[in-house]
């Protein structure tokens, strides 16, 4: 399968592009369709960075920037799971297909509010950084909770992931405009 709107897509060219999500509270998971250009032109690439996440509560409040990251030379410890395709896979980049679309389903360790980039080469990480990542971006979900395998399944066949009950933060289609 493919995404519901795999026609629709923002095109990356592993230069300058990317998405910056707005300030979001109470952040536990990220779904979206991607397509990884197997030709990067630069590494190493930032799939997911996060530019100054906090977790915990009033007085325990901690910055985690260093922990918020998913790229091609390493992954945050803030990410507890990854699913590709409905599937669980090991937490590393080497998890992620090349040149077909993939449904990405990323579940932190705990509740965390940031500013996400999608796509980058987020200058902020922990991790020095020379380019963008390559490929195409359609569907991103941003949830306040884990979700089921039942849920992971049905998105990867097709259901458009709008729940009911509150959880979904934030919902993007990306088209090229």
């Amino acid at each position: 399968p493919g995404p519901a709107a795999s026609r629709w897509s923002v095109n990356f060219e592993g230069f300058d592009d990317y998405v910056q999500l707005p300030a979001l509270s109470s952040i536990q998971s990220i779904s979206l369709w991607l397509w990884i250009d197997p030709q990067q032109l630069r590494n190493p690439v930032y799939l997911v960075a996060g530019k100054s996440a906090l977790t915990g509560r009033k007085k325990s409040r901690r910055l985690l920037n260093e922990l918020v990251f998913f790229s091609s030379v390493g992954v945050g410890s803030m990410w507890a799971n990854l699913f590709v395709d409905g599937a669980r896979a090991l937490i590393e980049w080497d998890s992620l297909p090349k040149e077909r679309w993939a449904h990405v389903h990323l579940e932190a360790a705990a509740q965390f509010d940031d500013e996400l980039t999608l796509m980058s080469d987020w200058t902020n990480s922990p991790v020095s950084v020379t380019g963008n990542l390559r490929g195409l971006l359609t569907e991103v979900y941003v949830w306040s909770r884990e979700l089921t395998p039942y849920e992971l399944e049905g998105m990867y066949q097709g259901w458009n992931g709008r729940a009911n009950d509150g959880s979904l933060l934030a919902y993007y289609n990306m088209e090229e405009g």
